[in-house]
């Protein structure tokens, strides 16, 4: 008997009976939506990639109105673009949940594999609920993880690249450069980014003119600008009921937050010798790029909570408060999300009247912050990671 229920146990910490399970459930997600709605997300996307390969800026244009996504993504997307429309959707999605299990799995030996897997199921629903739209938030998530065990890894070429990818797809990586301080070689890092970046912001020279370079990220960023002002988006600046309308100090606060990021980094530098301080300011970073990012939408703050669960998971120890965090985000963010699509009511109080999801994981950023930056540095000190449970 006790045998049994240990090889009942073990299979289903079993990762790849997870991944089997997740993979079926996409599939049965991308067939509801398809079959449901068609696939307006997807075809989004293919005629923004469309438009681009023809030399057509992809933004600010009536077929691609909801595209703001940056270059490297039509580079990303092509080969999905050239498949068969019966086909493309699932293989897409398929995609995106491959390359999340993997950046979970990929993390450090640091987190167990019992708490990647819990790690996995956690944001599994928001990941499904962000498939049902196609969305790129998926892979951000996803590219910002593998970045951060490549860090671990001591592969910072590697890991520099891999943040790059995701600044110039879908905007949200860029802020996780913060935390080259924390690694050795920062002189020599720096200076392959810049090389790096250059290369990757000459990525529209693929299909466009020279002449043409400025023109097209000057159309991406006013087209992103216009897109914040229209919303509805789940960012700090769009907090209800405070905020009504996007206040018109909104970038200066962005502004101020990026000058005052740079004064922690650099002034919490003799932590970063401890995995659980590298992880830690890894997940905030993660987390406020979301809170005061452009176009946050219930989608995006997968990117979030997959920082919260590198936070949560690369501590020491836990505590009431954190396990109070995690099932409110579980609750207010990673199941409520997807029940917006069956309910009206549900829909409308979270989405549009008081944005409990953007309350919720803004108060948890609070005490991520006050843990990682504030906390003792003994408590970072010591090897000791014992298992936890959810």
């Amino acid at each position: 008997m006790n045998r049994d229920l240990s090889l009942r146990k073990k299979r289903f910490i079993d990762p790849r009976w997870l991944f089997a399970a997740a993979s079926a459930i996409s599939i049965l997600a991308t067939y509801a939506v398809t079959g449901y709605s068609g696939n307006p997300g997807f075809e989004t996307l293919r005629s923004a990639a469309d438009s681009f390969w023809h030399g057509v800026i992809p933004y600010g244009r009536d077929t691609a109105s909801l595209f703001l996504y940056g270059p490297l993504f039509n580079i990303i997307f092509a080969p999905f673009a050239l498949l068969p429309e019966w086909i493309a959707p699932y293989l897409w999605n398929f995609f995106n949940l491959s390359l999340f299990f993997l950046a979970v799995f990929s993390l450090p030996d640091s987190i167990r594999t019992e708490q990647k897997c819990r790690f996995f199921l956690f944001l599994l629903p928001l990941a499904i609920f962000s498939q049902l739209s196609f969305r790129f938030d998926i892979v951000s998530a996803s590219l910002a993880l593998f970045a951060f065990s490549l860090l671990e890894s001591g592969f910072y070429k590697w890991g520099i690249t891999v943040i790059l990818i995701s600044a110039f797809s879908g905007g949200y990586g860029i802020i996780q450069l913060l935390t080259l301080p924390f690694y050795p070689k920062i002189l020599k890092n720096t200076g392959y980014t810049f090389i790096a970046a250059s290369a990757f912001f000459a990525s529209p020279l693929l299909s466009f003119q020279l002449a043409d370079l400025t023109e097209y990220y000057r159309t991406w960023f006013a087209s992103v600008s216009a897109s914040e002002v229209s919303g509805p988006f789940y960012t700090l600046s769009c907090l209800k009921p405070l905020f009504r309308e996007l206040p018109a100090w909104s970038m200066t606060a962005r502004t101020a937050m990026l000058g005052f990021l740079l004064l922690i980094v650099f002034g919490c530098r003799k932590r970063a010798s401890f995995f659980p301080f590298r992880a830690g300011a890894t997940g905030i970073l993660a987390g406020w790029a979301v809170l005061f990012g452009m176009t946050s939408t219930p989608d995006t703050y997968l990117i979030a909570l997959s920082g919260f669960m590198l936070w949560y998971y690369s501590k020491p120890a836990t505590c009431f408060m954190d396990r109070a965090a995690l099932w409110c985000n579980f609750a207010v963010l990673t199941a409520a999300s997807p029940a917006v699509l069956f309910s009206e009511t549900l829909r409308e109080g979270l989405l549009n009247t008081a944005t409990p999801n953007v309350w919720v994981f803004a108060a948890t950023s609070i005490w991520m912050a006050a843990y990682t930056f504030l906390g003792s540095r003994h408590k970072f000190a010591t090897q000791h990671f014992r298992y936890r449970h959810l």
